[in-house]
C-alpha cells in the first residue's frame, strides 16, 4: 500500500511540476495531459503505423536499454547531491525577514520541482526498460503490423485482439521514450533557469574613484 501511495504521489507531482514554476505559478491542464503530450501521443501512433511496422530493431532496443540504465544511475546521483545541498540551507531565516521568506520558499520549490521531475524521469526510464524488454523476450519486433493487416484482421476477433495489444504496446513504449526526453529537458531547463536567476541577482558595480 505504501508503494502504491508513493508511486501515485510521484506521478502526480511529476505532472504538477511540469506546469508549475518555482514561484508556484501555473495552471493545471484541463485534460490531464499538456498539449504537447497529446501531440506526442498522436505522433507515437503515426510513427508506429507508418515508420515502425515491425517495431524497434533488436540492436536499437539494446542500445536504448543501456542508455536508460545509465540515465537512471546518473539521475539518482543528482537527486542525492541536490538533497545534500538542501539539508545545508538554513530555512529558519524565513521567520525574520519577508524577503528571506520569499527567497527560501522559491528555493524550496526549486528543490521540489527538480527532484519531482528527475525522479519522474527515473520512473519513465524503468517503465521504458520493461516495455522494451518485451521486444526481445517475446520477439515483438519481428511481427509486422500495417494498417492493411489490421483492417484485414477485423473478421478474425482473436487475431484482431493480438494486433491491438501489439499496437498498444508499441505506441505506449514510443510515447514513454518521447516523454522521458521531454521530462529530462524540463529538469535541465529547471535547474538552468534557477541558477541563471541566482547569477542575475549579483550586481557587479565598479568601484568609484576618489
Amino acid at each position: 500500500m505504501n508503494v502504491k501511495y508513493y508511486l501515485c504521489n510521484l506521478i502526480n507531482q511529476g505532472h504538477f511540476w511540469q506546469h508549475t514554476d518555482v514561484n508556484g505559478n501555473g495552471q493545471r491542464p484541463k485534460f490531464y495531459f499538456l498539449p504537447f503530450q497529446w501531440l506526442m501521443i498522436i505522433l507515437s501512433v503515426f510513427i508506429t503505423l507508418y515508420y515502425l511496422p515491425k517495431g524497434f530493431n533488436d540492436t536499437f532496443v539494446g542500445y536504448i536499454i543501456a542508455s536508460l540504465s545509465i540515465f537512471v544511475g546518473l539521475f539518482l546521483t543528482l537527486i542525492l547531491t541536490v538533497y545534500d545541498k538542501f539539508q545545508k540551507i538554513d530555512f529558519s531565516l524565513a521567520r525574520y525577514k519577508e524577503n528571506d521568506q520569499i527567497e527560501l520558499i522559491r528555493l524550496k520549490n526549486f528543490f521540489k520541482q527538480f527532484t519531482s521531475l528527475t525522479t519522474y524521469s527515473i520512473l519513465l526510464s524503468i517503465i521504458s526498460i520493461l516495455l522494451l524488454s518485451f521486444f526481445i523476450l517475446f520477439k515483438f519486433s519481428t511481427k509486422e503490423i500495417t494498417i492493411n493487416i489490421a483492417i484485414n484482421s477485423t473478421n478474425d476477433l482473436k487475431q484482431l485482439v493480438k494486433i491491438l495489444i501489439l499496437l498498444f504496446h508499441r505506441i505506449t513504449t514510443l510515447y514513454f521514450l518521447l516523454d522521458f526526453v521531454i521530462i529530462t529537458i524540463y529538469a535541465i531547463t529547471s535547474i538552468y533557469s534557477f541558477i541563471i536567476s541566482e547569477f542575475d541577482k549579483i550586481k557587479l558595480k565598479p568601484d568609484n574613484d576618489d
